[in-house]
């Protein structure tokens, strides 16, 4: 009885750490694929092929207005949000970086950066790229 108990605590505890690491460490990764753009945080991960792309631009110093669903840890922040310009948008970003890619399509608007904002204008350039090379086909 008392090594489950200890075993119990252990588990317990290994948990609460992982917990406790991924509220205070989130991220958020994207991913330029052959078909589509991969975006990842903790919470979210989300492909969006180049074809379902109607625009793709880069945004700064938004309004972000309410979080209706998701998470937020430390230096990122993960949901589905409302605003006046968007209506409901999906959200995945560092909060210290103001400037975002912003990807619209039939079904939704996405926004998302990276860390920095030299490397969030990086994938607006690339994702741009990758749509031309994918819608001309």
């Amino acid at each position: 009885m008392e090594l489950n108990k200890t075993k119990l605590i252990a588990i317990a505890a290994v948990a609460l750490v992982f917990i406790g690491v991924l509220l205070f460490k989130g991220s958020v990764n994207v991913t330029i694929k052959e078909d589509v753009v991969n975006v990842r945080s903790s919470s979210t991960s989300l492909d969006i092929p180049y074809t379902d792309i109607l625009s793709i631009r880069l945004v700064k110093d938004i309004d972000t207005g309410e979080r209706l669903f998701g998470s937020s840890a430390i230096s990122t922040v993960t949901g589905r949000f409302a605003n006046e310009e968007y209506g409901e948008y999906l959200l995945l970003a560092y909060k210290r970086n103001r400037v975002y890619v912003e990807i619209k399509t039939a079904e939704d608007t996405i926004l998302f950066n990276a860390r920095s904002k030299k490397q969030t204008e990086y994938y607006v350039q690339a994702i741009a790229t990758m749509i031309d090379v994918k819608q001309g086909q």
